[in-house]
């Protein structure tokens, strides 16, 4: 497993319904995560809900804001 750590930036991460609907939160962007050679990296976000709580996450696709 291989996370390599970038320089952070605000973004958004893309969440996708079963229904086909999908929502952009927002996130920020602190590094990329490669779990193996056969694999496809993901982003590793930060998010934070209502109450000021932070999450540490990934996801497979994100916008700059």
């Amino acid at each position: 497993m291989n996370t390599i750590p970038v320089q952070e930036f605000e973004a958004e991460y893309r969440v996708k319904y079963s229904g086909g609907k999908v929502e952009w939160f927002p996130c920020r962007v602190v590094g990329v995560h490669v779990p193996d050679a056969w694999s496809q990296g993901n982003f590793v976000i930060l998010t934070e809900d209502e109450d000021g709580v932070s999450y540490v996450g990934t996801a497979d696709a994100i916008i700059r804001s």
